[in-house]
């Protein structure tokens, strides 16, 4: 059994105007077809530029979507990430096998003309 490292990667935004509710989502990883990986990390940064010398949080949720069982669960629920911050998700090792996904998604209500935005990027091992 052959394992390897690989990265993931995603960045999702939502431009908004004042008192605007927001939400946009996408998928950060998904195990292909006879696939299992293991993931690592999954480290989120507020990427969200300032305006007019106001910075923003944002508020992130984490979804694992078990294909096997048609199920979803929350790996993070929203969950703020200030202004100038990071997190990560995972405090330990997470499997997903043929199908299996994790989705992020960012919400909030806007305090402005704002374009809110989220990096994510994490590791895993490729099991073959």
């Amino acid at each position: 059994m052959a394992t390897t490292y690989h990265n993931a990667a995603l960045n999702i935004s939502q431009s908004t105007t004042t008192e605007m509710n927001y939400s946009a989502s996408g998928d950060f990883l998904t195990a292909g077809s006879g696939e299992t990986y293991i993931l690592k990390n999954i480290q989120i940064a507020n990427a969200t530029e300032p305006v007019s010398n106001t910075y923003y949080d944002v508020n992130i949720t984490a979804r694992f979507i078990d294909s096997s069982t048609s199920t979803t669960h929350s790996l993070a629920k929203v969950i703020n990430v200030p202004k100038h911050s990071s997190i990560d998700i995972l405090s330990d090792n997470l499997v997903l096998e043929t199908g299996d996904k994790i989705q992020l998604q960012i919400t909030g209500s806007s305090g402005g003309t704002v374009n809110y935005e989220v990096n994510a990027i994490g590791s895993y091992l490729k099991v073959t």
